[in-house]
């Protein structure tokens, strides 16, 4: 074989190689580039049920703590390039068919925990949900004292940790107030730092100095004269409505953020550790928060949570005719 025609295969290998080189690199971004498309219109359904496994880390090199199962990573593929595996787009429910994809399962269970009143199968529920109060409060799950209480009464304690939650008898709108007397640093004997009035307004770097320097809040005395002189006006308002407000007239009270309320004025005056003068109503439903005595003194009598003291500005005095009984309509 002459060494021209060598030559030429040598060259013709090359450029094939090349050729095919270029082919499969273009293919295989195209595979990596290539367009996925999702049906989002048809997505199953996935019922975690009540006794649904605690969520785990997949894998630990995964930093995403996988909560339903959506997505997983892998190891390193053969090609040293980091793959991730992904599941199937799911709808995730509630048993109840409540949307749960946003919820974690730990806090499912808690909010089981607080809102079902069945008892429970597992029993470390309630440490859970002391582990989530010792973030909310500050208190130590392992010292905490748990009191249940409807309102202002004392419903029972929550004493036991071997007790499922649900053997206790809670209802919707209770409180858990939580008790911890556990004490980090036994502060009687540590030495505090403490300064007088005068040796604070002394000091230059003090949130008090920066007011009076640049006549802020308190210190800017024109402004606190505007503010005296409208609360004057608004106190001489008051007044003057109040004495067009005669007692035993019927009227509507509207504050804002509550129902309107129909009643009779009862009181008209100024009670006892207030400097301004209200008016005491007696509504027709129980829509009121006394019984016409305020700090054990009585200045009209009616049952209790029909009466209430309110300013002669949201009191307006007509024709209000009490509201009809529907139960006289049986």
């Amino acid at each position: 074989m002459s060494v021209d025609v060598y030559i030429f295969f040598l060259f013709f290998f090359i450029g094939l190689v090349i050729i095919t080189h270029i082919l499969t690199s273009r293919n295989e971004k195209l595979r990596h580039n290539s367009r996925i498309s999702l049906n989002l219109g048809n997505i199953p359904e996935d019922v975690i049920s009540g006794d649904a496994e605690i969520p785990r880390i997949r894998n630990p090199n995964c930093s995403y703590w996988d909560c339903f199962n959506v997505y997983k990573c892998g190891q390193k593929a053969a090609d040293n390039e980091f793959s991730i595996y992904v599941y199937p787009l799911k709808n995730y429910v509630d048993p109840d068919g409540r949307n749960a994809f946003k919820l974690t399962k730990e806090f499912y269970y808690i909010l089981k925990a607080i809102s079902e009143k069945n008892s429970r199968k597992n029993a470390q529920i309630r440490m859970i949900l002391q582990n989530n109060l010792e973030v909310l409060t500050g208190g130590n799950a392992n010292t905490m004292r748990l009191e249940l209480y409807s309102g202002d009464k004392l419903v029972g304690k929550l004493e036991n940790n071997a007790s499922l939650l649900g053997s206790y008898p809670i209802e919707d709108g209770m409180r858990i107030h939580v008790v911890d007397d556990f004490v980090l640093v036994d502060s009687e004997f540590v030495e505090k730092f403490t300064l007088t009035d005068q040796q604070y307004s002394q000091k230059r770097d003090t949130l008090r100095n920066f007011l009076q320097t640049n006549k802020l809040g308190k210190y800017d005395e024109e402004e606190m004269k505007r503010l005296e002189e409208k609360k004057r006006e608004a106190a001489a308002r008051e007044e003057r409505l109040a004495r067009e407000i005669q007692i035993g007239a019927r009227c509507q009270v509207t504050v804002s953020g509550q129902p309107r309320r129909v009643g009779t004025v009862m009181f008209n005056g100024v009670i006892e550790g207030k400097n301004k003068i209200v008016i005491g109503v007696k509504f027709d439903e129980p829509l009121g928060v006394n019984d016409g005595s305020v700090n054990g003194k009585r200045y009209f009598d009616c049952q209790p949570k029909y009466g209430s003291f309110v300013a002669p500005s949201a009191v307006t005095v007509g024709d209000f005719p009490a509201e009809p009984d529907d139960l006289d309509e049986i």
